[in-house]
């Protein structure tokens, strides 16, 4: 069986909402926004010239090797489908 609750019932529970409160200016978010990117690049610590080569150096020769390890797979693979079917 239910329990009933003994409580008084509550006749307007819901606090009356304002409304002459301003949404922010557009403008005013951008400026925020751009305020805060400035601040956030101000905390990177950024890699010093002679990093910075050593990496994209690194990159660059991990690029080249994956260049000719799809092309040597490419490459195989035609071989073998034409040896396989003719062509």
């Amino acid at each position: 069986m239910a329990k009933k609750n003994n409580l008084p019932a509550k006749k307007n529970s819901k606090k009356p909402v304002k409304k002459d409160k301003k949404k922010a200016n557009i403008f005013k978010k951008i400026g925020r926004f751009f305020k805060d990117v400035v601040s956030e690049l101000k905390k990177v610590t950024w890699p010093s010239r002679k990093n910075l080569i050593s990496y994209t150096v690194a990159v660059l020769v991990f690029v080249a090797i994956m260049m000719a390890v799809v092309y040597g797979i490419d490459t195989g693979a035609a071989a073998f489908i034409r040896a396989v079917f003719g062509s």
